[in-house]
């Protein structure tokens, strides 16, 4: 990112942060049932939009999915150098899965 905003180039890469290896937690959670695992998929929490702004880019964080066009428009709209979106998702592994997968 650093080098990118040396270079004013002017990309709008977008962070989907769960907080964990999204999938891999809910696999584990709809296979082994909620507490019964050691996971290895859990995340220290990042705010990617902080870490942007730290290194002199745009870093917009959004947790209200009624927010996230505005976010786009005003990514998409800096000129100056990258836009990082961190948007926030679903971080219930019960959820995160559309059925649940059953093991033999």
């Amino acid at each position: 990112m650093h080098v990118l905003h040396l270079q004013r180039f002017d990309p709008t890469p977008c962070v989907f942060n769960s907080a964990v290896s999204g999938y891999v937690k809910a696999l584990q959670h709809s296979v082994y049932g909620a507490g019964d695992y050691q996971s290895s998929s859990e995340l220290h929490e990042m705010k990617y939009a902080d870490i942007a702004n730290s290194m002199g880019c745009l870093g917009l964080g959004v947790e209200d999915p009624e927010k996230l066009g505005d976010a786009f428009e005003q990514g998409l709209s800096n000129k100056t150098g990258p836009t990082v979106l961190d948007i926030v998702v679903m971080r219930n592994p019960a959820r995160m899965l559309l059925r649940r997968i059953t093991v033999s």
